[in-house]
């Protein structure tokens, strides 16, 4: 997990292309309603897509969020 984090790391660094905006400006575009997270998962914790408090802020702010989990654990 940690090799592939730095995989991550180093092909994501580089030149950016930040669209419309100035790299460390706030970027105050809401059109983008739809998200894609990735993110680990417990086995005894409960689904990300199953959270209330979660649920209760995406629909407050009128977002869809995919959960992409993968497990802690580095023996998977």
């Amino acid at each position: 997990m940690l090799i592939a984090g730095f995989a991550v790391l180093l092909t994501a660094s580089g030149k950016k292309d930040f669209g419309n905006h100035e790299k460390g400006v706030a970027n105050t575009d809401t059109s983008q309603t739809a998200f894609a997270v990735m993110s680990g998962q417990s086995a005894l914790g409960p689904c990300y897509t199953y959270n209330v408090v979660t649920n209760r802020l995406k629909e407050k702010a009128g977002i869809h969020i995919d959960w992409i989990t993968m497990s802690e654990s580095l023996s998977e």
